[in-house]
């Protein structure tokens, strides 16, 4: 059974109508359009990469809401790691499905999280 719309006590609830998760890859569509992504990217041969993300914004106003780099060469999720949380760590140049990562030195993972339109 499909439900077109989830009403409760008067309110139209958004809900996800999309999932999709393989290994720490992951996203999640809701009703009303919104996205939600993330995943564990391994950096170990080096301190930059562009990070292509597993579902498409509609445009680049979507924000990393969750960025962090892991312990040597692996990724944990969520990472158990609390020395040097997000330091040394920067993202840029997003485009509707990707964005660009650097990090201080290499031998490192990052996890994200994306969310937006």
């Amino acid at each position: 059974m499909k439900v077109n719309n989830l009403i409760v006590n008067g309110y139209d609830i958004d809900y996800p109508i999309e999932e999709y998760r393989n290994g720490l890859k992951w996203y999640r569509i809701w009703k009303s359009g919104f996205k939600e992504c993330g995943d564990g990217v391994d950096l170990t041969s080096k301190n930059y990469a562009k990070i292509t993300l597993p579902i498409t914004f509609s445009d680049t106003n979507w924000n990393i809401t969750w960025l962090e780099i892991g312990k040597g060469g692996t990724v944990e999720w969520p990472n158990t790691d609390t020395e040097g949380w997000n330091f040394g760590l920067m993202a840029s140049t997003k485009t509707k499905n990707s964005f660009n990562v650097s990090v201080a030195n290499d031998n490192r993972g990052i996890s994200y999280i994306a969310r937006g339109w």
